[in-house]
């Protein structure tokens, strides 16, 4: 895959399953939505071998690309929580203070 493709893929990806989410997870802060995905994200792209909870595998992984590759990603991604958010009212929204 040519790496100018990298920042669509990476926004489909994100927007599924952004969609995708049970809604009982809307009730989890964004933020923590997007560190869910981007584990996801390491477990699909990566080998059995590597463990999840190695934030130094985490961090290496997310090294590897740039923000700029990512940041419609994440504004999709984010987009598309509060969208589900504001249709689904029964799911309770995260307390944040």
């Amino acid at each position: 895959m040519k790496r100018d493709r990298l920042p669509a893929l990476l926004a489909w990806i994100a927007a599924k399953y952004a969609e995708e989410l049970d809604v009982r997870l809307l009730a989890t802060p964004t933020e923590e939505l997007w560190g869910r995905h981007i584990i996801w994200l390491f477990l699909l792209t990566r080998s059995e071998q590597e463990d999840p909870s190695d934030r130094q595998a985490i961090n290496d992984f997310l090294a590897e690309i740039d923000d700029e590759e990512i940041a419609a990603a994440r504004q999709i991604f984010f987009q598309i929580v509060e969208k589900r958010r504001s249709a689904n009212p029964a799911a309770p929204t995260p307390d944040l203070g």
